[in-house]
């Protein structure tokens, strides 16, 4: 533990980490890592989102490890390796969704392009896509 926060412990104003995982996003919800990785990705004119289950499913792995935003940097790390070395190549590519199976089962996140965002392809609606590119494959 960090001598800021052994000094802190027991403070009525420290920081309390969260107890469950939607409050511990909510608590880290100017996450550095998130922001970090969305602006990385906004170099190759990529927009990053999260969906809601992915920022839980995040929070509830960093709670599990114990460590803290470190643990939140990681998990989006793992999230995002490939990606950020694919991107810069796939000019075409303009949103990168990450989803709940992203975070949990190492999914590959889901890279949109300009005609799909066009088409009201977004975070919210994106299981209609993944069902179209299944039948085509």
């Amino acid at each position: 533990m960090g001598r800021a926060r052994r000094s802190l412990q027991g403070h009525p104003n420290a920081p309390q980490w969260p107890r469950s995982g939607v409050s511990a996003w909510q608590g880290l919800a100017g996450c550095r890592p998130k922001r970090q990785f969305q602006k990385f990705l906004q170099l190759d004119k990529v927009d990053l989102v999260f969906t809601p289950a992915a920022l839980e499913a995040a929070s509830e792995l960093a709670l599990s490890r114990k460590t803290g935003a470190r643990a939140l940097r990681s998990i989006v790390e793992e999230a995002l390796l490939e990606v950020m070395y694919d991107i810069p190549e796939r000019t075409d590519v303009r949103r990168c969704i990450i989803t709940e199976e992203t975070i949990r089962a190492g999914r590959a996140p889901l890279l949109l392009t300009a005609s799909e965002i066009e088409r009201g392809v977004d975070e919210t609606n994106y299981e209609e896509l993944l069902r179209e590119r299944g039948a085509s494959a």
